[in-house]
């Protein structure tokens, strides 16, 4: 990599900011006391049986807009901690040091900036040790399934883990290692099980079925006979290069079909055991350049996402054809002095970096993998780690960059910038309502 871009895409994540204050003389009693805003966070994490787990002793830092630090909180036992303050909108990180056999093995920072400080916010962690699975009972074991006679089978798919897939005659194929998780003692959850297939017409076609009975049975597969047959719709490649369609039962993604440029058709399943709890998912891709940089492998994409009630706006999706007009060279648009703007690609209203380094922790020997995610405005400023107290190791090693992924928001009706760090702020991974039902996004993928 050339070393001076390098330095300048370092120094720009990295760059140290210093928290000017200013003071006042005078008082006078009978001034009205400046109005306060209670601010609530809560900090979970999400368990190996889908169970919400509050996050104690995250760190939370309340700041002020040049990042420096106004005071320092953690999270309680249930996850939560408040804050009191009299600006109405506030920039804030959480962190949390992930321990393994007592040592730290990962960390994960989330900053937002200008978020609305009258109510409350969600973070899910995404790391896995944070969780506790002592409630949790699994059950492995193969799963043979069973649907009408077909010419060939293109794909075997589960909304549950499994090890591998394959087809045991014209109808019938089994899941090997299917692992399900529930709360002990609670039900079982229900788990989808599909086959996409080619059949006596050389029509696409597929069928699919639920199962919540996962007790062990030694000696035996899992059985599960299909009842829900799919409808095959055409997909308009003038519009879309791939499309992605499943559908949205109890926060969890099913039927999951990915119609690349020579598929003809994208598979939905409209009628089944669960269409009552389903919301029909959609994600569209256009992919504008997958290229090597002097800095890295660069990537850029443009998707739109949609889910609904109702299947058919959720196939018809139109990401943006054209790139967006911005730096994939050095990434200019993120200043040394740690400013970024991304204004000028037009009709956006706000931005997620997602930044991976190799941290040097004071108490490691090797390097900490460090994933640092940041909610703003096309025109801001990046947060540093130096006044994050425990947290400011993080800076040093802050060029060795890993990946950087510059993710751009819009939606067609809400443009203000409010409404998406809001819905930032929630912590869901699928909205169905508001700015994060229907949106699309530009995407500039760096990777070292």
């Amino acid at each position: 990599m050339n070393n001076l871009s390098k330095s300048t895409l370092a120094i720009a994540l990295s760059s140290t900011l210093v928290a000017c204050g200013g003071s006042s003389s005078g008082s006078d009693d009978k001034l009205t006391p400046p109005t306060t805003y209670t601010f609530t966070l809560n900090a979970k994490v999400i368990n190996q049986c889908g169970i919400e787990q509050p996050v104690a002793n995250a760190d939370f830092y309340l700041q002020n807009a040049q990042w420096g630090l106004v005071s320092a909180h953690q999270t309680d036992a249930n996850g939560q901690v408040s804050i009191t303050t009299t600006e109405q909108t506030i920039n804030y990180t959480v962190a949390k040091e992930q321990l393994t056999n007592g040592a730290v093995s990962n960390v994960e920072l989330r900053s937002f900036i200008d978020a609305d400080s009258t109510g409350q916010a969600t973070i899910v962690f995404d790391s896995p040790q944070l969780a506790d699975n002592t409630s949790c009972e699994c059950q492995t074991q193969d799963l043979d399934l069973s649907y009408s006679l077909v010419s060939s089978v293109d794909s075997l798919a589960s909304s549950a883990q499994f090890a591998s897939s394959n087809t045991i005659d014209a109808s019938n194929a089994r899941f090997s290692d299917v692992e399900v998780c529930r709360e002990t003692a609670k039900a079982w959850p229900n788990e989808s099980f599909m086959v996409v297939a080619t059949n006596s017409q050389d029509n696409l076609t597929a069928f699919s079925g639920f199962s919540n009975s996962f007790d062990a049975t030694p000696g035996e597969n899992w059985r599960l006979n299909t009842n829900a047959i799919a409808i095959a719709l055409d997909v308009d490649h003038t519009k879309v290069e791939q499309l992605t369609a499943a559908q949205l039962i109890n926060n969890k993604l099913h039927f999951n079909f990915i119609a690349k440029q020579n598929d003809a058709q994208v598979i939905v399943f409209d009628n089944h055991a669960q269409s009552d709890n389903a919301t029909y998912y959609g994600r569209g891709v256009n992919i504008h350049q997958e290229s090597a940089s002097i800095v890295g492998k660069v990537t850029v994409k443009s998707f739109h996402t949609h889910l609904s009630n109702q299947y058919e706006s959720t196939v018809d999706l139109s990401p943006a054809i054209v790139a967006p007009e911005v730096d994939t060279v050095i990434f200019s648009e993120v200043s040394p002095d740690g400013s970024y703007d991304y204004s000028k690609v037009d009709g956006y209203s706000a931005i997620h970096f997602t930044t991976q380094v190799g941290a040097d922790h004071p108490q490691s020997n090797t390097k900490i993998p460090t994933t640092w995610h940041v909610y703003g405005p096309m025109k801001g400023t990046l947060p540093v780690a130096d006044t994050l107290e425990k947290y400011s190791y993080i800076k040093r090693d802050i060029a060795t960059i890993e990946n950087l992924t510059v993710e751009m928001f819009s939606n067609d009706t809400v443009t203000n910038y409010d409404s998406f760090i809001s819905a930032f702020s929630k912590g869901d991974t699928y909205q169905t309502t508001g700015v994060l039902s229907n949106y699309r996004t530009h995407v500039l993928e760096l990777e070292k």
